[in-house]
């Protein structure tokens, strides 16, 4: 039958048939496996980074939209309150104007020149 040196030629044969097993398939792990794993890994994340940023973005974006909306109608509102005054003004001169002209005509006064001054 078998005797003591045809076991230990198949024991070493096992060994290094699992030996040359088990390093084939690490191998493959190490080379094949692994880096699908770790891009398929890396693709997830850059996707969602991509995504945070872009959210970060938009979201500035939106703030400053808010902040010139606001700077918008605060200068409109300033606009419309000048032009008021700018017509009460003009107003009050042709009142002063309408009361000025007699004989001679319209006249320019110290007040009209006070006024234009000011103005």
């Amino acid at each position: 039958m078998f005797g003591i040196l045809d076991s230990l030629k198949i024991g070493a044969g096992a060994a290094l048939g699992v030996v040359l097993t088990w390093s084939a398939l690490t191998t493959y792990d190490r080379l094949v496996d692994d880096p699908a794993v770790a891009r398929a890994a890396r693709e997830g994340y850059v996707q969602i980074a991509e995504k945070t940023a872009l959210q970060a973005e938009l979201d500035e974006i939106r703030r400053q939209r808010g902040v010139a909306d606001d700077a918008l109608r605060a200068a409109l509102t300033r606009a419309e309150t000048a032009q008021q005054e700018a017509a009460r003004a003009q107003a009050a001169y042709d009142d002063l104007v309408a009361q000025d002209s007699g004989d001679d005509g319209a006249r320019v006064d110290d007040g009209d020149l006070r006024w234009l001054r000011d103005h």
